[in-house]
């Protein structure tokens, strides 16, 4: 069994961990994210953490999310009653059900390349509408150093290494090229906010206009 840190085991120290490293910017990077959201579509958000995202959720939007940490499933599933949470694969088409948009938070950098091939490949196959990726900029802005980031990042399903983090001006390739899996063809919208890079691919036809 790979290392978990003490922020993958209890939900608490995770929570605020985040609160610590974004500070001000984290509910703003949420707001951003969820202003790509139109009221009664459905969202998925594979690997969803805590489902901090779905408390920014436009009114009648439907939520649901799947994680292999158990802890956090546990925690979601008794504070959120009502969404459609379960333990799951990223990795495996099975978890994924046909929705309009899927949300992808702090994910791909945990993931090896063929991995976050495989994963995108899943998303885009079932997303009707939008694909929204937020991701770190990149190793150069790693909060506490080097090692905080390689201690915080130990999942326990995953093994990340602080040398295999995108460069900001990597990561911002990597959008360009759409991950090597989502076609150039697909509308994308980029937004910076702090150490965050927001990235939305548009799959629909006729391109969202953002709630205002």
């Amino acid at each position: 069994m790979k290392k978990q840190s003490i922020f993958y085991k209890y939900p608490f120290f995770y929570k605020h961990a985040l609160k610590l490293i974004h500070g001000k910017n984290l509910k703003r990077r949420y707001r951003v994210m969820a202003n790509f959201i139109k009221e009664k579509e459905n969202i998925l958000e594979p690997a969803c953490g805590l489902a901090s995202f779905a408390d920014f959720l436009p009114k009648k939007s439907f939520y649901s999310g799947f994680d292999l940490n158990t802890n956090f499933i546990k925690y979601i599933q008794k504070k959120h009653k009502n969404f459609k949470i379960f333990v799951g694969d990223i990795l495996s088409l099975k978890n994924y059900s046909p929705v309009d948009v899927i949300v992808i938070c702090d994910v791909l950098h945990h993931l090896k390349p063929d991995d976050r091939k495989l994963f995108l490949k899943n998303c885009f196959k079932v997303v009707k509408k939008r694909i929204i990726i937020c991701e770190p900029k990149g190793k150069e802005k790693f909060v506490f150093g080097k090692k905080f980031f390689d201690y915080f990042e130990q999942d326990g399903i995953n093994e990340v290494k602080a040398e295999n983090f995108w460069t900001e001006k990597k990561l911002k390739k990597e959008i360009k090229d759409g991950f090597n899996v989502i076609p150039n063809s697909a509308h994308r919208e980029i937004q910076e906010i702090g150490k965050d890079i927001i990235c939305v691919f548009f799959k629909e036809k006729n391109l969202l206009k953002k709630n205002s």
